[in-house]
C-alpha cells in the first residue's frame, strides 16, 4: 500500500512515519513536506511543496493519507494563515486525492467545536466523503497526547484523558490500512485508546 503523510517531522507525524516504515504491507510513504525528511528507508519519499493547495501526480495515486500537519492558534497570531493550514490544506489534498477506495485520517483535537478551524475541516472532509462513495474519513480527536516513555505517575494523572503518541499513531495507521478497523467518522479519545492497543 502507498500512504501519503503530512507533518512527518512533528511529534505525532514522526511516530506515524516510524510505524508506517515498519509495516510490511506499506510499500511507499510519501511525505508531503516543506523540507526533505531524512529517514533511513527506501520506502520513504519526500515531496517538497511550496503550495499545499495544489497537487500533481507525484502525490496522487495513494491508498490512504494520514494528515498530522497542524498547529495551535495563538492569540494575536495570523488567523488567515492558521485557517489555511488547518482547513484549506487538508481539504485541497483530500479533494485532489479522493478516489473510490481511499482512506483519509485527520488529526483534530479533543472537544473540537464545529465553529473552530478544525471543526470546519472535519465538516468539509465528512461532506466530501458523503459525496464520494468509497472515500472514507476518520477524524481523530485525541485528548492529551503523551510522549513515548512517559512515566507511570504522569500516565495515571491524566488517565483516560490521555493517549500515548505511539497508541495514537497505531490507531491512525490501522484505520488507514485496515478496512475492518472501524467505522469512518469522528474517533474520540476513548476509541483511539482501544484502536491503538
Amino acid at each position: 500500500m502507498k500512504v501519503a503523510l503530512t507533518g512527518a517531522t512533528g511529534f505525532i507525524g514522526s511516530e506515524v512515519l516510524r510505524q508506517l516504515v515498519d509495516r510490511p504491507d506499506v510499500t511507499q510513504v510519501t511525505c508531503l513536506t516543506r523540507r526533505p525528511v531524512q529517514v533511513g528507508s527506501d520506502k520513504v519519499r519526500s515531496v517538497v511543496l511550496d503550495d499545499f493547495t495544489s497537487y500533481d501526480d507525484r502525490v496522487l495515486g495513494h491508498d490512504a493519507c494520514v494528515w498530522t500537519l497542524g498547529s495551535r492558534y495563538a492569540p494575536g497570531g495570523d488567523k488567515a494563515a492558521h485557517e489555511r493550514l488547518t482547513v484549506d490544506f487538508p481539504l485541497a489534498f483530500a479533494s485532489a486525492a479522493a478516489t473510490d477506495d481511499f482512506r483519509f485520517c485527520y488529526v483534530s483535537g479533543w472537544g473540537t467545536s464545529p465553529d473552530s478551524p478544525k471543526g470546519r475541516a472535519e465538516a468539509g472532509l465528512r461532506e466530501l466523503a458523503a459525496r464520494r462513495g468509497g472515500f472514507e474519513v476518520f477524524c481523530f480527536r485525541p485528548a492529551k497526547v503523551l510522549p513515548v516513555g512517559t512515566n507511570a505517575l504522569v500516565r495515571a494523572l491524566y488517565g483516560p484523558l490521555s493517549v500515548g503518541v505511539d497508541a495514537l499513531a497505531r490507531a491512525m495507521v490501522q484505520a488507514a490500512l485496515d478496512r475492518s478497523s472501524g467505522t469512518p467518522g469522528i474517533v474520540e479519545n476513548k476509541q483511539i485508546r482501544v484502536l491503538g492497543r
